[in-house]
This record gives structure tokens, C-alpha cells and sequence, in this order.
């Protein structure tokens, strides 16, 4: 038995198994969607730009939220919430391998639309075996983000080809 199941109060079925909205969109899908937006950046998914990484990273993330924007048009998804992408919306802080490990920070909703979002662009543009895999865990992510209450038979099926990297460490860049 895990030691938070005996603590008075505490439903896990109700506070953990169903709390899509903290659980992933605002625990493990901001920080799956910093990543790879990041790592998709870093790969000149958006263009390459001269200058310090910051400078560069500043430039891609803005054109990266044209893209999102251009494909809410396209879908007709609420895109028009989701405020313009900065370096400092992706909180960057430094691991202690020297590894920078990016979490976007939004609402709970804004992060369901660029779950979305990145999981069809991730998923369209991915070219090398590392972003293939963050493909496959941004769209774990969007699955878990937009399933009901139940999830559907195709729904278990994509989780099942995804299990293996979605609860895996999902810092790419």
C-alpha cells in the first residue's frame, strides 16, 4: 500500500486519477510542451536565426505561436487565448547536468490548446528519432488532456504505443 493512501482525507481515485486538469495540464503536459517546443526550436523547426541563444530561442518561440495561431484559424480552435510565446513563458531553469529543462507556463485551457497544437506539428514535421519520440509523448499528452471520463478503444490503443516514453523523463532538449 503507498504511504498517501492512509492519510486521512485522501481519495486517490478522486484526487489523483481524476484531476485531468492538475494532474495534466497543469503538472506533466506544461512541461512535455516547454520541451519540445524548445527542442523543436533548437532543430530550426521555425527558421534559423543568428545571435545568442536567447535572442535565437526569443524569435522561433514567436514564430512557433504564429504557427498555432494560423492552425486555430485553420481548425477553428480557441487559439486567440494563448498569449504570444517568450523565452520567459517557458521558465528555463538549468539542471544540474548544465542541461536547460523548459516548462511552459500557462493556464490550464491554454495548455490544452498547444498540447493539441504541438501534438499534430510534432507529429507532421518530426525528421530525427528524438523528435519522433517527443511526437509520440506530446500526443500521449494531448490523449490523457482531452479523453472523458472513458477512454475510447482508439484512445487505449495510441496510450499503449505510447506507454513506454509517457512516464519516462520528458526533457528533450
Amino acid at each position: 500500500r503507498q504511504a498517501l493512501s492512509t492519510v486521512d482525507g485522501v481519495d486517490l481515485q478522486g484526487s489523483l486519477l481524476n484531476d485531468w486538469m492538475h494532474d495534466v495540464h497543469l503538472g506533466i503536459a506544461p512541461i512535455a510542451a516547454g520541451n519540445v517546443l524548445v527542442m523543436f526550436a533548437q532543430h530550426g523547426h521555425w527558421g534559423v536565426v543568428r545571435g545568442e541563444w536567447r535572442v535565437q530561442l526569443a524569435v522561433q518561440v514567436k514564430r512557433a505561436w504564429r504557427a498555432l495561431c494560423a492552425w486555430g484559424r485553420r481548425n477553428a480552435q480557441e487559439h486567440s487565448v494563448v498569449s504570444t510565446f517568450t523565452p520567459g513563458m517557458l521558465s528555463i531553469t538549468e539542471g544540474s547536468k548544465g542541461d536547460i529543462q523548459p516548462l511552459l507556463k500557462t493556464k490550464a485551457h491554454n495548455t490544452s490548446v498547444v498540447v493539441a497544437w504541438l501534438a499534430e506539428f510534432a507529429e507532421a514535421n518530426a525528421k530525427t528519432p528524438r523528435e519522433r519520440l517527443a511526437a509520440k509523448v506530446v500526443w500521449a499528452h494531448y490523449i490523457l488532456g482531452s479523453a472523458g471520463m472513458w477512454l475510447k478503444d482508439a484512445e487505449v490503443s495510441d496510450l499503449r504505443r505510447a506507454k513506454h516514453v509517457l512516464f519516462r523523463n520528458t526533457f528533450f532538449p
